[in-house]
């Protein structure tokens, strides 16, 4: 009986909310939207809607990866991961059209930087813990 109520117990889906990455995530977020302020009107729908995008499924992943099974979250946490690396590829092009300076570029960069350490860190415990030596 004991081990019933333990298998319940993992059933529930974490707090996404509690987790220091979706949280960090939600700070670079913050941080790109005062950033897109000072883009020029015509990037409204072109650059500006590319990196909103790919910053906020960063977080949107980390949320979803909270889920039952750990296949499901090897694919959510590797989703994350690919939507940081595209927000740093619209980060250099923002950079290249002096739409941004080196130190916002730096900043943004080391954050999303951070965001891809921690993933990794989690997918590599992930896979320890599907495979236990």
């Amino acid at each position: 009986m004991a081990n019933k109520k333990s298998e319940q117990e993992n059933m529930f889906v974490k707090d996404f909310r509690k987790l220091i990455v979706y949280q960090r995530s939600l700070t670079l977020v913050n941080r790109v939207y005062e950033m897109i302020k000072c883009f020029p009107s015509e990037e409204r729908y072109r650059l500006e809607s590319q990196i909103v995008r790919a910053v906020t499924s960063i977080s949107a992943n980390i949320a979803e990866s909270e889920q039952l099974y750990v296949k499901k979250r090897f694919s959510f946490l590797n989703n994350a991961i690919g939507s940081a690396n595209e927000f740093k590829c619209w980060l250099d092009i923002a950079l290249q059209q002096n739409y941004i300076d080196s130190d916002t570029f730096n900043e943004l960069e080391e954050k999303a930087d951070e965001i891809i350490r921690i993933l990794l860190k989690i997918l590599k415990n992930l896979s320890l813990q599907k495979n236990p030596s």
